[in-house]
């Protein structure tokens, strides 16, 4: 049968769960003498198999039924996908008949970690500049702010979470639509930092600011894929709750910086608003 997005999570996912199982499971032999002689005397009480549809399914497998996998027949995996990429992958590594089951996983693994890694924005993508005078550094600080409320998001936008819990709960592809300002927005912001003079004493701060706003958009843009390539979707989701709490605290670490150095923000300062709301 044709491949299809639940059959390749369910045997990916499933045999990933079955070789944790089997490698955590408790090693036999350290069990105590005393423990395996009670053990000895214990009744094993079993659950009665019910089969309600008569298919030959027990009942309790019913969820986890998928169609056999022929990895033989992969037309019409798309490979723009990560779930298709990693099928293809998967498809090569078991025709190759020379890997063990735990060898063949740790290789789509590795795939998949190697998947959910952002490209990192360095010194030679950012506008710096050697002046660190107080007036270069408040125009810093006011510019970073001003970028960060440039780009509104349309009136009563909810929040990319629920978004997603909304579309993937009700099946419905056309609600992640509303993820796209939020999206555009991260995205601008983002370019944004690239280009605005940086003191080279906020080098860090600005750089580490800048990558939690590019891996928002990454992780938002993932959301928006739920329907299509569920993997990436579960990749950025994991992802998303600790990006967004250190969106907090780069904002937090790049202001204590400025007031380390020395920076007050006065009512006409951009900034100064900015800190009162986000910090």
């Amino acid at each position: 049968m044709a491949l299809d997005l639940r059959t390749i999570l369910a045997f990916v996912i499933g045999g990933v769960l079955l070789t944790g199982a089997f490698f955590l499971r408790p090693d036999p032999t350290t069990t105590s003498n005393t423990l395996a002689s009670k053990s000895a005397f214990s009744l094993r009480n079993f659950i009665p198999v019910k089969d309600s549809d008569n298919n030959g399914i027990p009942d309790w497998q019913e969820p986890f039924a998928v169609g056999t996998i022929n990895l033989d027949r992969t037309t019409g995996v798309s490979t723009s996908t990560l779930t298709g990429q990693l099928v293809m992958s998967l498809a090569d590594y078991l025709s190759e008949g020379d890997k063990a089951p735990e060898e063949v996983l740790s290789l789509i693994g590795s795939e998949l970690m190697t998947s959910a890694t952002d490209p990192q924005y360095g010194n030679e993508d950012i506008n710096i500049i050697s002046d660190n005078s107080p007036v270069a550094l408040r125009a810093y600080g006011n510019a970073v702010a001003l970028i960060a409320t440039r780009y509104p998001l349309p009136a009563n936008t909810k929040n990319e979470m629920v978004i997603f819990n909304d579309s993937f709960s009700q099946n419905d592809p056309e609600l992640l639509k509303s993820l796209d300002p939020i999206i555009s927005s991260y995205k601008k912001v983002r370019d944004d930092m690239l280009e605005i003079p940086v003191p080279s004493s906020m080098t860090r701060e600005h750089l580490s600011l800048t990558n939690v706003y590019n891996a928002l958009a990454i992780d938002i843009r993932g959301f928006r894929k739920v329907h299509e390539d569920a993997l990436t979707s579960t990749l950025r989701l994991r992802r998303y709750p600790s990006d967004a709490a250190a969106l907090q605290a780069a904002i937090s670490n790049l202001y204590l910086k400025l007031h380390q150095s020395g920076i007050q923000w006065s009512d006409a300062d951009a900034a100064s608003k900015f800190i009162e709301v986000q910090l």
